[in-house]
């Protein structure tokens, strides 16, 4: 990966052949130089000459898109990630309890799970569990105040490839860790489950499979800002001395 020091030179010296070679800075402003030419050629009646006024207005504002997607991408690419490795799991069961509020009834219930640092195949523990919640008919819980003792094992299975295993995931009801939840399941009894101790929500057909990761908050931003400044090219124009909003596309 391109390091900050090497993305802001012009050239490296290859330490193999000794010879240089041009750095990630150069390629991408020949790319957006381009991009940029073609931008002005395609909104038409801007000139595309850089020493008339439209075409000066239009390669600065192409630079300034540049500079910021530069730097959108080196703060997204050498920022620390919050979490250096996470996996994540659906599950879903169907009810076999006492009718709502008693419990669950025989609807489904569904839970998200959050592993972090974590390889499947190998057994997961308290410090593994980054976030977990749980909804049916009688519950709907997100853990807030963290994860007493919890622990089982995630077959290595296929992306996609529904599961069954057993793990106990306890959840801290209040910060003060006096009160807590249980979310259980089992490779027995047609994949029993329970939640809340087995005193509430109990079923059967137990179910996992692994989903994608949701994408990294900075991800949706730089996507945002790349869709707003595309928006915003095609939405105005320039004409000579006066800027006004073309309605066209």
């Amino acid at each position: 990966m391109t390091t900050p020091t090497e993305f802001f030179r012009w050239w490296i010296t290859d330490e193999r052949t000794g010879k240089r070679r041009l750095t990630m800075r150069i390629l991408m402003i020949c790319a957006w130089a381009q991009f940029a030419r073609d931008f002005c050629a395609a909104t038409a009646p801007c000139s595309c000459d850089p020493y008339s006024v439209e075409g000066a207005i239009v390669m600065n504002s192409a630079k300034i898109a540049m500079f910021g997607a530069i730097v959108g991408l080196v703060v997204a690419a050498h920022a620390p990630a919050v979490h250096a490795e996470t996996i994540s799991y659906s599950w879903s069961g169907t009810c076999r309890d006492a009718p709502y509020p008693a419990g669950c009834g025989t609807g489904r219930a569904y839970a998200f799970l959050e592993l972090q640092d974590y390889t499947p195949g190998t057994e997961f523990h308290t410090n593994n569990v980054l976030s977990f919640s749980y909804l049916s008919d009688l519950y709907d819980i997100t853990a807030q105040f963290g994860f007493g003792p919890s622990a089982g094992t995630i077959p290595a299975v296929p992306f996609g490839t529904p599961f069954n295993t057993a793990l106990t995931i306890l959840i801290w009801d209040n910060p003060a860790h006096t009160s807590q939840s249980i979310f259980e399941t089992f490779t027995t009894d047609n994949s029993f489950w329970c939640f809340n101790g087995c005193g509430h929500d109990v079923g059967i057909n137990s179910t996992f499979v692994q989903v994608a990761q949701v994408p990294e908050p900075h991800v949706y931003a730089l996507l945002g800002l790349g869709l707003a400044i595309g928006a915003l090219s095609r939405r105005w124009r320039v004409v000579p001395g006066v800027f006004t909003r073309s309605l066209s596309a």
